[in-house]
């Protein structure tokens, strides 16, 4: 247990820079963004139009994005001709336990960048009720069940927040699953799992209601993927078809 603490620390110190860099550009770019939309032409508008405006959600997706790309690319460069990844196979500690480390590590980096944005979400909403054009239109509850993206965000309801969670931290779980698949020398297989998963994502975020099969259905490969992808993941690592 204490070389894998050690490890995952590691791991996250060596995400924390580049986290902190896409946490500042987001928080800018929201800021300024939602600055310039309160300046437009919009009179009475309601918080939900200033934050659709902005572009806000645009911003968040690319900063996701890039996190997803960050750890992808911190799990290949670990074959680099520095061959990091062998010197942390020397290690008395089991093949899955690397792989879990990254993929924690991974975990609590994606809910810093969650909660960043939840964090922010308070700053503009703060900054609507002191600068915005009618204080009547600043009911952050309105808003949150209007826009899509705050929905997500600030789930009403216990389904909306299981998909939530789903949507972020089983992202990552398939991006690691897909690293190891390219390192391995698949190429096919990956494309056709990142779609199927965005897919899957861009189906799931609509839905509101719990009890319809349709529903349960889309909940199910959310929690079934990203957990067999994970299975697969350390499998891979295991057998040394991924770290040779």
């Amino acid at each position: 247990m204490k070389i894998f603490l050690i490890l995952l620390k590691h791991e996250y110190d060596g995400m924390f820079l580049p986290l902190a860099i896409i946490v500042a550009i987001m928080a800018v770019l929201q800021l300024i963004l939602f600055g310039g939309a309160l300046r437009g032409d919009y009179i009475n508008a309601p918080f939900s139009h200033y934050v659709n405006s902005a572009g806000i959600s645009s911003v968040f997706a690319v900063a996701y994005a890039g996190l997803l790309v960050l750890m992808g690319i911190r799990f290949l460069r670990n074959y680099t001709p520095a061959k990091s990844i062998y010197a942390l196979l020397t290690l008395p500690v089991k093949r899955q336990h690397i792989y879990m480390t990254k993929l924690v590590a991974a975990l609590f980096a994606g809910l810093v960048l969650l909660a960043a944005q939840m964090l922010l979400i308070l700053i503009i909403f703060l900054q609507f009720r002191i600068f915005g054009q009618d204080i009547r239109n600043a009911n952050l509850y309105l808003s949150l069940l209007e826009v899509g993206f705050l929905r997500l965000l600030f789930p009403p309801d216990v389904f909306s927040l299981i998909i939530t969670l789903l949507s972020f931290f089983g992202s990552i779980c398939v991006t690691f699953f897909i690293a190891a698949k390219l390192k391995s020398g698949r190429i096919i297989s990956p494309i056709f799992l990142a779609i199927a998963w965005l897919l899957l994502m861009l189906t799931a975020f609509p839905i509101g209601h719990f009890t319809t099969p349709t529903n349960i259905f889309i909940l199910i490969l959310m929690i079934t993927i990203p957990f067999a992808a994970s299975i697969r993941g350390i499998k891979l690592f295991e057998s040394g078809e991924v770290a040779r």
